[in-house]
C-alpha cells in the first residue's frame, strides 16, 4: 500500500477509535470515506484483480458483519467500518486482518466487562437504580481501528 495512502488511512482509523470512544456510534460517511481510501488504493496499487478481490473482501465482511447485528453481537455501525476497512486489503490478507482485529477486541473487552461488572455490582451494592446505556456497550470501533493500524505498520 502507498505511504501516502497507509497515512490517510490511519488518521480515519484513529478518528473511529476516538468518535467511537466519545458516542458509542460510528457514522455512515467515516465508514463511506474508509472505503473510499480503500478503492483509490486499491486502484494505486493493485491490478484490477487485486482491486477486484479487495471489494470481494468487504462484501464478505459486510454480509458477516450483518449477520453478527442481527444476532446483536455487534452494532450496525461496527459491521460497516469493519467491511470499508477490509475493503483496503485484498481477500488474501483477510485472515490477518481478522486475527489482528479479533485479538485487539479480546484485549478490550475482557477488561471492560469485568469494569462493568464491578459498577454493576457496586451500583446494586449501593442501591442505586443499574441501567444499561450505550457506554456500557464495548467500543468495538477501537478494536477496529487497532487491528486496521496492525496490517498497515506491523511488519
Amino acid at each position: 500500500m502507498e505511504q501516502s495512502i497507509a497515512f490517510v488511512l490511519s488518521a480515519l482509523l484513529v478518528l473511529a477509535a476516538c468518535i467511537d470512544l466519545k458516542y458509542r456510534k460510528l457514522p455512515n460517511w467515516l465508514a463511506g470515506m474508509i472505503l473510499l481510501v480503500g478503492i483509490i488504493g486499491g486502484a494505486a496499487t493493485f491490478s484490477a484483480a487485486g482491486l477486484g478481490w479487495s471489494m470481494v473482501h468487504a462484501a464478505i465482511a459486510l454480509v458477516a458483519g450483518f449477520g453478527l447485528f442481527a444476532i446483536g453481537m455487534v452494532g450496525g455501525g461496527d459491521a460497516k467500518t469493519y467491511a470499508a476497512l477490509a475493503g483496503n486489503f485484498t481477500l488474501g490478507q483477510g485472515l490477518s486482518l481478522l486475527a489482528y482485529t479479533s485479538a485487539a477486541m479480546f484485549v478490550i473487552a475482557v477488561p471492560w466487562i469485568i469494569a462493568a461488572r464491578i459498577r454493576r455490582r457496586s451500583r446494586k451494592a449501593a442501591g442505586k437504580e443499574i441501567t444499561e446505556d450505550d457506554f456500557a456497550k464495548v467500543p468495538l470501533g477501537v478494536a477496529i481501528a487497532a487491528g486496521g493500524l496492525a496490517m498497515l505498520w506491523v511488519p
